[in-house]
């Protein structure tokens, strides 16, 4: 459901806009990074992620790569548990 709104509001947005939707295996680190990285390679140049895991225990440190690209905006949510947990690389 979560994702259905994110696409319906970047529409609403931006009706011209391509969207690319990405999704991954599991919410696990390693397919979130891999759906970035997939993004990136659709030549996305803005991603949003919509992470709906637990936000402990993210090593932000050891994916710091897969959040950098040049000339993409990459934007991640707080979540629903506050933003204090979750601290991206940037």
């Amino acid at each position: 459901m979560e994702e259905s709104l994110d696409v319906e509001t970047v529409h609403s947005v931006c009706q011209e806009c391509k969207i690319i939707l990405v999704e991954t295996n599991s919410q696990a680190t390693s397919d979130l990074v891999a759906g970035v990285t997939e993004a990136v390679a659709l030549k996305a140049n803005e991603i949003s992620n919509s992470y709906g895991g637990q936000e402990t225990g993210w090593d932000s440190s050891a994916d710091e790569a897969a959040y950098k690209h040049p000339g993409t905006v990459i934007t991640a949510s707080a979540g629903d548990d506050g933003y204090y947990k979750l601290r991206l690389p940037g």
